[in-house]
């Protein structure tokens, strides 16, 4: 459901060609910004907010950060270039 929502097509159940085609044509680093934007979003407007909120935020920064990295890794990696 995050990743449709975040590639712009509809939530059906499952990974089909529409989504696919869609996550192709985006940039991996984008989509890792924009599903880490809207995993902040939903954990904004939930009512546990101000209790839990700091720590879901940094868990959601480091899984973001970390999903970058890794995606430059690759990037790297397919370039030809040693990591």
């Amino acid at each position: 459901m995050l990743l449709e929502r975040v590639v712009g097509v509809p939530f059906d159940g499952g990974m089909g060609p529409k989504a696919l085609a869609a996550v192709e044509k985006m940039e991996p680093q984008d989509i890792i910004t924009a599903m880490g934007l809207v995993r902040e979003s939903f954990y904004r407007e939930l009512d546990t907010f101000d209790a839990f909120g700091k720590g879901w935020l940094s868990r959601n920064k480091h899984t973001t950060d970390t999903a970058l990295e890794m995606e430059n890794l690759e990037v790297l990696k397919n370039e030809g270039i040693p990591v």
